[in-house]
């Protein structure tokens, strides 16, 4: 990257400076799409869309929702999750926690006599629009988080696309992209420098 020195032009300034904000716009996209490509493929992070109106209003079909991971036992009551519904064709719904059942287990050892006690959360879900709750319960192997940040109608160009390929295609093209950027845009200066012609001051005659 270069810096234009005081006999640039006021044009070859512009194409610099540019330059420089086109370098940094690409550099956060890049950045950015890297991060939420790992946050989404390895941190247990989601971004989903959302297919339905049944917690409508505070999600709308084509709202891009970003669910983060969280233990069950921290879940409260009110908090939007993300769990998986069905097991032979699986979905994932993002529903408002309506309750919360704690169930306590005691297990005694025959071997030492102690009594261990295992508490087992339970949670009991409804969509804001639905009449009636969800008739099966959330459980620690159907729960995957808890909604966290919401992007109202950006997400239904993408429906039924992976969102973790999609971080990572933005990615690639905005490299691609900026890579020939740097590329092309020396050769058509260098070929506009060769086509210039005289000096207007200047008398070809010699006279």
């Amino acid at each position: 990257m270069t810096t234009p020195d005081s006999s640039a032009t006021p044009r070859s300034r512009l194409r610099t400076l540019v330059g420089v904000l086109a370098s940094i716009v690409a550099g956060l996209i890049i950045g950015g799409a890297l991060l939420a490509f790992v946050a989404t493929t390895l941190l247990g992070f989601r971004v989903l869309d959302v297919a339905s109106n049944s917690m409508a209003p505070a999600l709308n079909r084509g709202d891009l929702i970003l669910a983060r991971p969280a233990p069950i036992d921290q879940v409260k009551q009110g908090d939007v999750i993300v769990f998986q519904e069905g097991q032979q064709t699986p979905v994932l719904v993002a529903h408002r926690v309506a309750a919360i059942d704690k169930y306590i287990v005691n297990a005694t050892s025959k071997s030492t006599g102690e009594t261990t006690s295992t508490t087992t959360v339970v949670l009991r879900t409804k969509g804001d629009a639905n009449p009636q709750p969800d008739a099966q319960a959330v459980d620690a192997a159907s729960y995957r988080g808890i909604v966290w940040l919401v992007i109202p109608g950006v997400g239904m160009p993408f429906l039924d696309y992976p969102v973790s390929q999609l971080f990572l295609d933005i990615a690639v093209i905005t490299a691609v992209a900026w890579a020939l950027y740097e590329l092309i845009g020396p050769v058509r200066r260098r070929r506009a420098r060769g086509r210039v012609g005289p000096a207007s001051g200047a008398d070809p005659s010699g006279g």
